[in-house]
């Protein structure tokens, strides 16, 4: 068994070399992409499509340009040099994925777009009537004037971008209770916070580790404040603040 993997582990090192070597053809486009995307230089680009082809023989064919020069790095320094850019791609993937979630749910809200969905697609409605559910277009009532949703069973929750501790800690209980059915939904909203603040509200959400499927579900929505969030707290900046 040994044999078997000393003699696994010197065929993927050749095929590395080979790989680093071998006259294959890369599309111009997907080099200035990867180049671009985890900034990294024509010639590392080039190589990481390379390896791509030769790491499909061992399991990882779905492994990003940067984690495919990381795994074949000859060093530690350039093995950390890589999984930094791995990481801050991550993060930038995460912030995007929320700001995109953020603006399909804004979307969403909008009357006449889901009127006219649900006109389309009556199966929507009867199967919102199985579980006992108003259709929102149907009945607007329960939306405040900024647009932001206020049916039976969603929670606010009123933190703050300098909060701290506390207000995660408060966002963690409600968020069990959310997942535990105590209701369907809980909104977040950053008290005096403008679109200027996205950015940081963003951040916040990945600090407590809100997920992208959460926002694009409806079961987490994020707010930046307003004259009516202002108005649902009784104009008070008291962090965290829940209100049922």
């Amino acid at each position: 068994m040994r044999v078997l993997i000393i003699g696994t582990l010197l065929l993927q090192i050749a095929s590395v070399k080979a790989a680093d070597e071998s006259p294959v053809f890369i599309e111009p486009d997907a080099v200035s992409l990867t180049m671009s995307q985890f900034d990294l230089t024509e010639a590392e680009a080039i190589r990481a499509e390379r390896l791509r082809l030769l790491d499909t023989s061992f399991g990882d064919a779905n492994l990003s340009a940067v984690e495919l020069l990381g795994k074949y790095a000859d060093t530690e320094v350039a093995r950390l040099r890589y999984a930094r850019k791995h990481v801050i791609a991550a993060a930038d993937n995460v912030g995007r994925s929320q700001a995109w979630a953020l603006a399909i749910y804004r979307v969403s809200q909008e009357q006449d777009m889901v009127s006219a969905i649900l006109a389309t697609n009556p199966e929507i409605r009867e199967g919102l009537a199985r579980l006992n559910m108003t259709a929102p277009g149907d009945d607007w009532s329960g939306f405040d004037r900024g647009g932001s949703p206020l049916f039976t069973g969603t929670r606010t929750l009123f933190v703050g971008l300098d909060c701290g501790e506390p207000c995660l800690d408060a966002f963690h209980a409600e968020n069990a209770k959310r997942r535990m059915g105590q209701f369907a939904a809980l909104n977040l909203v950053f008290v005096g916070t403008t679109s200027l603040d996205e950015t940081r509200v963003f951040n916040w959400a990945k600090k407590a580790d809100v997920s992208y499927e959460s926002l694009e579900a409806g079961a987490l929505n994020l707010h930046i404040d307003d004259s009516d969030w202002q108005q649902m707290r009784n104009h008070s900046n008291d962090v965290p603040l829940v209100v049922r």
